[in-house]
């Protein structure tokens, strides 16, 4: 029997009020499997990784859904690190298992910025970008878009990004993924087959099991012999408002991840 107070079933980890972390508790509970959702600290907190020569063990050793990278803590760092490591190493099913370089649940910009500079997308897949630091912008190809934070180096909150704006014509295209498996939002017969295959390409090079991407299509058409493709955002941590009408299929097939 193991100890009291010992996870000996799914963990998720993420923010009490996340509301898909409580569907997805829900599900498993339907299908007789009692998960525990914990925020970032309080997993750090009762996992351990240990790692001799080229073996790792991590306990405990559970299924694993990481909806939350940190902690709003002094040591929101070494919780990152917590997460990342037992994430990366687990033997057991992690949805949203941490890819080299890059923390648990990465935001949408270390995700984009990853697939680059790993060479895991093409750059002409991604939308261009120019930073405040970076010079002149053409404003009549770029449209300003605000950054958290000094990133530009201004002062705090001024910072910004430009992206290069959306050409007439093109239309935005959600999809979710959810392991092998993704949904458009938007259908498109003639461009499905090659959305969907980027798509669980570029989730699976960032490691996400479970995200929504958000393209930026031209549709074959007059003038345009082919499909093109921008990757404008990756959202690594859908909430039910993204998720929509296709929640009930995304818990569904996540339940489905971490009880393989």
């Amino acid at each position: 029997m193991a100890p009291p107070g010992c996870l000996t079933g799914p963990v998720l980890v993420g923010s009490s009020t996340d509301g898909v972390l409580e569907r997805v508790r829900e599900e498993l509970e339907r299908r007789g499997h009692a998960a525990t959702v914990l925020g970032p600290g309080a997993y750090a907190r009762r996992v351990s990784v240990t790692i001799t020569g080229c073996r790792a063990r991590v306990e405990p050793d559970v299924p694993l859904l990481l909806r939350a990278r940190g902690a709003q803590e002094e040591d929101a760092c070494a919780v990152a690190e917590a997460l990342a490591l037992a994430g990366a190493l687990s033997a057991s099913p992690v949805v949203n298992r941490p890819a080299p370089a890059l923390p648990a649940a990465p935001s949408s910009r270390e995700a984009l910025e990853y697939l680059m500079c790993a060479g895991r997308l093409h750059p002409s897949l991604l939308v261009d970008e120019r930073r405040s630091d970076g010079g002149p912008v053409d404003g009549a190809a770029f449209e300003q878009e605000p950054l958290p934070g000094g990133q530009g180096g201004g002062k705090p909150g001024t910072a910004v990004r430009f992206r290069e704006r959306m050409p007439a014509g093109w239309v935005y295209q959600k999809v979710l993924v959810v392991g092998n498996r993704c949904w458009l939002y938007h259908e498109t017969v003639a461009a499905a087959p090659e959305i969907r295959r980027l798509s669980l390409e570029a989730a699976a090079a960032a490691g996400l099991a479970f995200c929504c991407l958000y393209w930026r299509a031209a549709l074959p058409g007059p003038g345009r012999s082919g499909l093109q493709l921008r990757l404008a955002r990756v959202s690594p941590q859908p909430t039910e408002a993204e998720l929509a009408d296709l929640a009930g299929a995304a818990v569904s097939a996540v339940a489905d991840l971490l009880l393989a």
